[in-house]
């Protein structure tokens, strides 16, 4: 820098570096402010990352490269969403030097084949009622008869009373003689939770899962006798008790436990093609509960 920066025909009294002269710019040059004039104005030739190359015609960006600024500096919220329908913030794409959708507006999802904000599609959860605004595939409420746990819906079988001597859900670790449960009292996920440790400490074998007394979970590979489901006006037995990590869930009641599918149904080799006969000699039967 010279004596009489930024003409610089003056004495030589220090450097300094293009990012302190100008902001975001991280190389520039001098050029002269119009073709009759002796004066010379410092430019900006390229921009740090995070700082969009403004022109004097921006966005059009055929005119002059004027200075660097940050996405938010140049495009104000009514003209964000001018040029990019739906964007919530944008961000600066060093390729191009210039303006791209970062987010977008709630109820819409970046499409990064067209850098455009879009409708969501439908929900790819299976049972769900609501997914997550960005995501698809993230369930946020499932319909009736289903639990929501880890982004998921899972079948509600329903509340079923225990026994501490025969337990409902009975799968057993490696290694203990009796069932123990797995606390997700502090789980603000607990039916995702108690899902995920079954079906990862009994792959192939637990069928179902359970919650009880507000965070204990089971696991079994069937889910009670019939003389276990619940009577609804049975206060005492009701499945009723909220889940200490998370009071918007019900874990069970003090001795119930509330029952779910895990969506892995073990047992289910298949033995091949059989010929059948009609109607004493049936391969498979039908038995009711009375055998």
């Amino acid at each position: 820098m010279r004596a009489d920066f930024p003409q610089n025909s003056g004495q030589h009294i220090k450097c300094i570096r293009c990012k302190d002269a100008l902001v975001g710019a991280k190389t520039c040059s001098y050029k002269r402010a119009s073709e009759f004039s002796v004066t010379k104005v410092l430019q900006p030739k390229s921009c740090l990352d995070g700082y969009i190359a403004a022109y004097s015609d921006f966005p059009k960006n055929t005119g002059t490269f004027t200075e660097c600024k940050r996405c938010e500096d140049i495009l104000d919220p009514v003209t964000l969403l001018a040029k990019f329908p739906g964007a919530a913030t944008c961000d600066y794409v060093a390729v191009t030097g210039q303006a791209a959708i970062l987010t977008c507006q709630p109820g819409l999802t970046l499409n990064p084949d067209t850098g455009a904000c879009e409708a969501n599609t439908a929900c790819t959860v299976k049972n769900c009622a609501t997914c997550d605004d960005n995501d698809a595939s993230v369930c946020t409420k499932c319909e009736s008869g289903f639990g929501l746990g880890g982004g998921k819906c899972f079948p509600y079988k329903g509340c079923m009373k225990d026994d501490t001597t025969d337990r409902n859900l009975n799968l057993k670790a490696v290694g203990e003689t009796t069932v123990t449960a797995f606390s997700v009292s502090g789980s603000t996920d607990p039916i995702g939770d108690c899902q995920k440790h079954c079906t990862e400490t009994f792959p192939g074998e637990a069928a179902f899962f359970g919650l009880q007394n507000g965070g204990d979970c089971y696991c079994g590979s069937e889910y009670g006798k019939s003389s276990q489901k619940i009577i609804e006006d049975d206060d005492n037995l009701k499945c009723n008790v909220k889940c200490a990590g998370n009071a918007d869930f019900t874990c069970g009641g003090a001795t119930s436990n509330s029952v779910y599918a895990t969506d892995v149904y073990p047992h289910t080799t298949y033995l091949g093609c059989h010929r059948d006969y009609c109607c004493e000699n049936r391969q498979v039967s039908i038995l009711d509960e009375n055998g």
